[in-house]
């Protein structure tokens, strides 16, 4: 049985997520980047492991995003 890793990225809560912080936006933007560029044509000899924070949002919540790739 092959189990392939699933993504929440097109969920509501991640889309929240990206409309309210800029940064975090920039962050998702850049892990599709490396993955469509680097991670893919490398057929599993590269990977990359982001987490990211956001904390400047009004209602005192910390935003957060991570992706892994490879």
């Amino acid at each position: 049985m092959d189990m392939k890793p699933q993504g929440n990225l097109n969920s509501r809560e991640a889309q929240e997520v990206r409309e309210r912080s800029e940064f975090l936006k920039r962050v998702t933007d850049f892990a599709q980047y490396m993955q469509k560029e680097y991670i893919e044509p490398s057929d599993g000899e590269r990977s990359l492991v982001i987490s990211a924070g956001d904390a400047t949002t009004d209602d005192d919540r910390v935003l957060r995003t991570q992706c892994l790739m490879g």
